[in-house]
């Protein structure tokens, strides 16, 4: 019994030393590795009896033995911690500043949470109603955000099924396109060959009025009119536009809100 004790003990201060030499560089992805001798460490002790010795007050670092070896993320590169120094996104704009907390934290947050991060970080987030000015900022950038439902959002590169979907959809409509043109009798193509092809209209431009109401609109909920055109104000749209964009036929009008039709 002494000498298993002997060995514990021995154990334990190797982890022990471990787990300083650990905190002392303590760069994101040494995280599950001291995450794991403190596991070590904290079944030691309760053997042993021993005082544990109380080195961080955040419980992500202090966790128990259970949590650890059911966690998914066990041998996989944790998720990086998500501390906020107060200058970490100052003097960059709102879309910089999202994309660069997504990156970090790795997956779709809330808007809630991403504006307390931003503004945490320095990030200058204006308007009357800062929500709505963050949401507009980045449903516009389409390249980068995406919403991902129920008021969170993510950047596009954590989807990579967006663009196989989207490939899939074209594929098939080219092949819709070619099944159709081989039932067409050899009379009809010359007929077709004769006559002038009519130039093509371009698609009509998605402004900034529109993405502005859509935008806010997105979430399915009634929104007073008020509240589009103060948010079309925060964007630099003018009135005229919104009122423009509001008559389009794919909204819900009840009394003075507006929302975007189910479908």
């Amino acid at each position: 019994m002494a000498a298993t004790n002997d060995w514990m003990q021995s154990a334990l201060q190797h982890y022990r030393e471990q787990r300083e030499r650990i905190i002392e560089q303590l760069p994101p992805d040494l995280l599950f590795e001291l995450r794991a001798a403190e596991v070590m460490i904290r079944k030691l002790e309760q053997d042993l009896g021993t005082s544990p010795q109380v080195v961080f007050s955040d419980p992500p670092y202090s966790s128990a033995a259970a949590q650890i070896s059911a966690s998914p993320l066990a041998g996989k590169t944790p998720v990086k911690p998500t501390e906020i120094r107060a200058d970490e996104f100052f003097a960059m704009t709102i879309s910089d500043a999202a994309r660069a907390y997504l990156n970090r934290v790795g997956h779709a947050v809330s808007l809630e949470e991403m504006l307390e991060k931003l503004k945490a970080g320095g990030c200058k987030v204006g308007g009357a109603n800062p929500k709505h000015t963050l949401y507009i900022s980045l449903v516009r950038n389409t390249r980068d955000f995406v919403p991902t439902g129920n008021g969170f959002i993510g950047l596009r590169s954590f989807y990579p099924g967006l663009r196989v979907a989207a490939v899939k959809n074209a594929d098939k409509q080219k092949k819709k396109v070619k099944h159709k043109g081989r039932g067409k009798s050899k009379t009809s193509k010359k007929l077709l060959a004769k006559k002038e092809p009519k130039p093509l209209k371009a698609p009509p431009e998605e402004t900034l009025a529109h993405k502005t109401v859509y935008g806010m609109l997105g979430d399915g909920e009634f929104h007073s009119k008020d509240a589009i055109l103060k948010a079309g104000e925060d964007a630099g749209v003018k009135a005229i536009a919104i009122h423009g964009i509001l008559r389009a036929k794919d909204l819900e009008v009840k009394g003075d809100s507006y929302r975007l039709k189910a479908h």
